[in-house]
This record gives structure tokens, C-alpha cells and sequence, in this order.
């Protein structure tokens, strides 16, 4: 499911597998180049262990992805 969380400058997206309720994983990607290249092992990893019963969130981190926001001056 994709959700947002909110910040002081906006909202994000947010990906959460799994059930509601019980221990929660949260995944941050590394930053730059890097994230492109473990987002979809991330999502995998997030699957199986959804399929377990354990929940996962992968946030979109201001400046990684296709996040919004302020340019930098």
C-alpha cells in the first residue's frame, strides 16, 4: 500500500507491506546512486518478510526518488 507521511516542508510517500498491527520494519535506502540500485532488492525484501507477518515501511526521503521539494539555495 502507498501512504505519505508529512514533514515540515510537505509530504513524502511511504510504502508499507504487511499486516497493521506487530513489529514494524523501516528501511531507509542509501543515499544517491545507490538507492536506485537496492530499491527493488528493498521491495523484495519487504515482501517476504510481509509474507511472514512481519510489516515493513520504505520511506521516499526528501532529495531521494521522486520526493518533493524546496530546491536548495
Amino acid at each position: 500500500m502507498i501512504d505519505r507521511y508529512d514533514w515540515p516542508g510537505g509530504h513524502e510517500a511511504l510504502w508499507r507491506f504487511g499486516p497493521d498491527t506487530g513489529p514494524v520494519v523501516l528501511l531507509i535506502l542509501p543515499p544517491f546512486e545507490e538507492a536506485n540500485r537496492t530499491r527493488t532488492f528493498a521491495v523484495g525484501l519487504l515482501r517476504a518478510l510481509a509474507d511472514r507477518g512481519i510489516a515493513g515501511m520504505l520511506p521516499d526521503l526528501p532529495g531521494q526518488g521522486k520526493a518533493r521539494w524546496p530546491p536548495m539555495r
